[in-house]
């Protein structure tokens, strides 16, 4: 089942992509019976909130050409299906181009293609798909002391900023929610000594491309939700370090996660404090030079 695709009628609310009324009479903890109307929920929540972060940072205007960073996991199927749903609705009128690189790794090219069947059967958009060789750039290239996962995420992003430029798109969206916004935060200031995280948009004049985060505000568990009632194909990108539990995110998830037990609210409490990081990372000039050095070595993709 698909999101509803109704068009606001009923208000004079400002052009934003998505109507400021159905932002504000979402329900943010509605409890239903049945899997179709618990999907209806989680639905509405996920579009309230990536609403509220088109909105909030103007992350999305008229025209513009948005390339999904699509790597076949529940997050970025999520923000493909909630922003071409989006794209339906609004009066800012914008176009979404998934965007998946093919990285080399043994069986993905397989994976790839079932992303590629899906689309083309269900939502009848083009697939932008880019062959490479991380494999043996990576083996070739790595220095010591940066991971494999920081790399590729590296190596991914420059392929996609290519493409971007080459087809006249000038967004880049990645499917990061609040989970992955908290555990940068963390492991900025624990691992580096500086308050960073992932900011919902940054401008890379080099490339001329921005780069936007529309699921910030959403949570890890709605993309859960969502992904369990539809019927994409969620695949891996076959890397033999994917799931490594060594990882420092692994690790700082996993410490987020045991200090719910005492701290109930603490996503929402963390996630707080980055939206108020977001705003000097976003209009001093010191914030937004050390987000682009930042963004470059974030290692998640």
């Amino acid at each position: 089942m698909e999101p509803a695709t109704k068009k606001c009628s009923s208000c004079a609310c400002e052009p934003t992509a998505v109507p400021a009324c159905e932002q504000e009479n979402t329900s943010e903890n509605g409890s239903l019976a049945s899997a179709s109307a618990t999907f209806k929920t989680v639905s509405k929540r996920l579009i309230r909130n990536v609403g509220r972060a088109i909105s909030t940072y103007k992350l999305i205007e008229q025209n513009d050409r948005v390339a999904l960073a699509l790597s076949g996991g529940k997050d970025s199927w999520t923000l493909l299906h909630i922003l071409l749903d989006i794209a339906k609705r609004s009066p800012v009128k914008f176009t979404v181009i998934p965007m998946t690189v093919e990285t080399g790794y043994p069986g993905f090219d397989a994976n790839v293609a079932k992303l590629t069947q899906y689309i083309k059967e269900n939502l009848g958009i083009e697939h932008v798909v880019i062959k490479e060789t991380f494999p043996e750039i990576i083996d070739g290239n790595l220095r010591q002391g940066t991971s494999n996962c920081s790399f590729c995420a590296r190596l991914r992003r420059g392929t996609l900023y290519t493409r971007c430029q080459k087809l006249g798109i000038n967004k880049l969206a990645l499917g990061h929610h609040r989970e992955d916004v908290n555990e940068s935060l963390l492991m900025s200031l624990f691992f580096n000594g500086k308050l960073w995280t992932q900011g919902p948009i940054i401008h890379n004049a080099e490339k001329n491309i921005t780069l936007i985060r529309p699921m910030v505000f959403c949570a890890e568990e709605d993309t859960i939700a969502y992904a369990r009632h539809s019927t994409f194909p969620i695949v891996t990108c076959n890397c033999p370090h994917e799931g490594n539990k060594e990882h420092r995110r692994y690790k700082i998830k996993q410490t987020i996660l045991a200090m719910r037990q005492w701290i109930p609210d603490i996503q929402r409490s963390i996630l707080a404090g980055a939206t108020e990081l977001f705003q000097v990372m976003q209009y001093t000039d010191k914030g937004k030079e050390q987000n682009n050095r930042n963004e470059e070595d974030d290692g998640l993709m």
